[in-house]
């Protein structure tokens, strides 16, 4: 009928040409997914791909920022991206068990389930309503209007789990290996591995930690001559876990009041007790960081006073050290080859590479790209660089090694190997986070001293 308006369709996602937008906040999380965890990999459940998860999130967010996001949709982002790399295939699990095969479903539609399911299950704040219509809306573009009715179905059927406790037996047998992989999102290899390990109550302690977001670490720097008076006034603040020298941690979910100027920067409170257990202050000097990476453990180290050098292979994070650090001496070099500077170092620090499994919590994506192989070239590395650094130290040289993993073969047993060849080595101390401690971090930390005997 003539001058009669064209009636517009109810929602442009049922136009494929004219998809709707995605709320800001999802929209960089799976941007961030996408980055972290490529779809061929995440498909073929290969591991070692993608982008490290914090790199993945700051690209994603720096993008997204430039075109206007707010800051509290930057924290929902936040929030979302870890937690779903968190519980990713928990999450997997309770949507395949209402998908007759999720395994011929694009990669992008199930990421936007799980990240809806996410939502559903762990964000009371958000309406459930909310968090099934974007999933919707978000599969129905990817899929059309046929997979976008599935999706509606299966997000409300999640909606309901919500409302009420799973029922024993959801994910299977209770105390199976295979059980608790699917009930804490967490590889059946590193599940088993803690279950020989440390048994039953310690293991599902651990698995339980890595599950859960980790306390939030924080140094105020060293060079501040009010450092001490800003250390204080962090921990008179709610949610303050514990403070230590110029280190405080606060709990998950906390908001504490951080300095604007600089005076403040993100480190790894767990990491700081188990460097602070082998008594660093009494170490002699010069102090060779043979792994310093972006320098989390120099600067304790340089907060105590001592004389420390630093080196890492990786040029970036030398760039980043010398950005935080510029008064140490940092240099690109191998910790397998000579120290690189002109005087030889009294002790040895080596913050080894490891397969990471006590920062489960911090970096989830390990999970997905560490595989049980890797961890056999890693044991063989570390036991090369105790080798290499011993070589290298003095008689009554300190060497101190330190991992961020929960592995026997990579801690204790990598020591006593260590030691049952080198008859002039002795353990003056031997540490690891309590599998109780608060952090959700773990680190294991041993201090080896060289005989000054002829």
């Amino acid at each position: 009928m003539p001058g009669k308006p064209t009636r517009k369709p109810r929602s442009t996602a049922q136009n494929p040409s004219k998809p709707t937008p995605l709320p800001p906040a999802r929209a960089v999380a799976l941007d961030a997914l996408d980055r972290c965890l490529p779809a061929e990999a995440s498909r073929s459940r290969e591991a070692g791909q993608g982008m490290d998860a914090q790199a993945a999130l700051d690209r994603a967010l720096r993008q997204a920022e430039n075109n206007g996001l707010s800051a509290r949709d930057a924290a929902l982002a936040t929030e979302i991206f870890y937690g779903v790399l968190r519980c990713k295939t928990r999450l997997e699990y309770i949507l395949g068990r209402f998908l007759d095969r999720p395994d011929g479903l694009p990669e992008r539609a199930v990421t936007a389930m799980t990240v809806a399911a996410y939502e559903l299950l762990h964000l009371d704040r958000v309406p459930a309503r909310a968090s099934v219509n974007w999933g919707v809306d978000a599969v129905r573009a990817v899929g059309g209007k046929p997979l976008g009715g599935l999706a509606n179905a299966v997000l409300r059927k999640v909606a309901a789990l919500a409302e009420h406790p799973f029922e024993p037996g959801f994910f299977g047998p209770e105390g199976h290996p295979e059980t608790l992989a699917r009930q804490f999102a967490c590889p059946l290899w590193i599940v088993e591995l803690w279950l020989e390990e440390y048994g039953p109550k310690t293991a599902q302690q651990l698995l339980e930690a890595q599950i859960q977001s980790p306390a939030a670490g924080f140094a105020v720097v060293h060079q501040r001559p009010d450092a001490r008076d800003v250390a204080a006034q962090l921990a008179d603040q709610p949610g303050c876990l514990a403070a230590q020298g110029l280190g405080v941690a606060f709990a998950p979910g906390s908001h504490p009041e951080l300095p604007v100027d600089g005076a403040v920067v993100r480190q790894s409170f767990a990491g700081r007790k188990a460097l602070l257990a082998l008594s660093p202050a009494d170490w002699p000097e010069p102090v060779w960081d043979a792994c310093a990476g972006r320098g989390g453990k120099t600067r304790i180290l340089a907060e105590l006073g001592k004389s420390v050098q630093a080196s890492d292979i990786h040029r970036g994070r030398i760039r980043a050290l010398r950005t935080e650090l510029p008064d140490i001496p940092a240099l690109v070099a191998s910790a397998l080859d000579r120290p690189p500077f002109d005087e030889t170092p009294a002790t040895i620090l080596l913050d080894a590479p490891c397969s990471g499994l006590g920062t489960l919590a911090r970096r989830p994506d390990i999970k997905w790209k560490r595989r049980e192989e890797d961890v056999d070239t890693l044991v063989e590395l570390q036991a090369n660089l105790l080798v290499n650094a011993w070589k290298r130290l003095p008689r009554g040289g300190v060497l101190a090694y330190l991992t961020c993993t929960l592995n026997p073969d990579e801690n204790e047993r990598q020591v006593a190997a260590f030691l049952a060849d080198h008859d002039r080595a002795s353990l003056e101390t031997e540490w690891t986070t309590a599998p109780d401690a608060p952090w959700g971090e773990f680190f294991y930390a041993a201090l080896l001293r060289k005989s000054d005997a002829k």
